[in-house]
């Protein structure tokens, strides 16, 4: 969930922020406080991990050629309320075209 998703050259000096800056920022929909980070070896490296590691901070530890930076979407919880209302929207509407056709 940034802006622009691509690759970029390994540079040492640049950490993780750096690189989601390159891609453009995250946009609104995106979940900043779970990133993760995928290593070329398939592994994974959660959140807590690399908060952990002071991975944030400086890239002393953690980020390697190859590794992937995950921003992922942020889920909005399911909301009864929200979904009946527009489900009785649809029925209305579809109530009201029914009696339009109907009256043809």
């Amino acid at each position: 969930e940034v802006y622009v998703p691509t690759s970029h050259s390994f540079a040492e000096d640049l950490n993780i922020y750096d690189y989601i800056s390159l891609s453009g920022g995250a946009n609104p929909y995106a979940d900043q406080e779970n990133i993760y980070l995928i290593k070329a070896d398939g592994s994974m490296k959660s959140p807590a991990q690399l908060s952990a590691s002071g991975f944030f901070k400086r890239n002393s530890e953690g980020l390697e050629p190859g590794d992937s930076i995950v921003v992922p979407l942020q889920v909005q919880p399911f909301s009864r309320i929200r979904a009946t209302t527009e489900i009785t929207q649809i029925i209305y509407q579809m109530a009201l075209a029914a009696a339009a056709v109907n009256s043809f």
